[in-house]
């Protein structure tokens, strides 16, 4: 019995995984784009971010441990800056949870779509500004 019941519920969708996911994702996507403070503080706190791993790493001398040196600065912003986007996504999950209860028993979409959904859509926008903060990491190294 408990077998026919779920069965039921994955035949009760009544869009494919796919169409799901692209509204989920289209959706996630609207919201990043409508919210310009959250996505100006998130590049500003970005730009301090680089320019304090730069003037950490300013003024290395040319030789082999600077060019370890520079090789950890940027492993290490790259590492920091893929764990600071990952907690915001999980915050914004957290904070959409009751929209994402009230949606997934109208049987919108399932559980997966969202999370991926919403995880691709954050990592679109970070991708975007982590590329911003190699570059001025490099740049302010270069010196």
């Amino acid at each position: 019995m408990q077998i026919s019941h779920k069965l039921h519920d994955k035949q009760s969708y009544s869009s494919s995984y796919l169409t799901q996911f692209r509204y989920v994702l289209w959706r996630d996507w609207l919201s990043i784009i409508r919210d310009p403070i959250l996505a100006k503080l998130r590049f500003s706190l970005t730009i301090i971010v680089a320019i304090f791993y730069g003037l950490v790493y300013l003024q290395l001398n040319r030789d082999e441990s600077a060019v370890q040196n520079v090789g950890g600065a940027l492993a290490f912003a790259l590492t920091q800056q893929s764990i600071f986007h990952m907690m915001c996504t999980l915050q914004n999950i957290t904070a959409e949870m009751p929209v994402f209860r009230q949606e997934h028993r109208s049987h919108l979409y399932t559980t997966p779509v969202y999370v991926i959904a919403k995880s691709l859509a954050d990592v679109i926008s970070m991708h975007i500004k982590r590329v911003s903060v190699m570059r001025q990491c490099t740049l302010i190294l270069s010196f």
